[in-house]
Formats: structure tokens, sequence, C-alpha cells
């Protein structure tokens, strides 16, 4: 999230896209020096839409914070804990 804070303030829109491929941009402008890899091998959503996005990760043994107001794949969300902005 902080990546994405960093990002907005300077560009006045998040990354564009419908996955996690988009946070690279993170990485090549210097917001972040990496993409945190799950340790089990889970992958990131993301998705940004009107100038709000949608960052998704699932936790083991975690308790879903956000049911389906906030999905980022159009299969469906495997994400138990989503933030939004």
């Amino acid at each position: 999230q902080l990546g994405l804070a960093l990002y907005y303030d300077v560009n006045k829109a998040y990354p564009a896209g419908t996955d996690a491929s988009a946070l690279t941009v993170l990485v090549t402008e210097k917001y972040l020096t990496e993409i945190p890899v799950d340790p089990q091998g889970g992958a990131y959503e993301y998705m940004v839409s009107s100038g709000h996005y949608c960052l998704g990760v699932k936790l083991e043994g975690g308790v879903p914070n956000d049911g389906a107001t906030c999905t980022s794949k159009s299969s469906g969300s495997t994400a138990n804990y989503k933030a939004s902005r």
C-alpha cells in the first residue's frame, strides 16, 4: 500500500491494470525495492477502477474482511484479505 501511495503522490493516479503484474512499475520506478513474495506461492490480486485500487491476498487461516465488494479477478477472487483506497 505504501508503494501505491507514493506512486499516486507523484503521478496522481494508481498504476493501471487488472492484475498484479501492473505492480511491477512500483519496482521499475523505484517506489519499492521489490514486490513482496508470498512464502507459500500465493499471488496478489490488483485492480484499479475509477481512481481507486483494490489489493488482495490470501492469508493462511485468515478471516475474510471484505466479502465480494472488491474483487480483482474476473473469474472470482481467492483473496480473503483486501485493502482498497
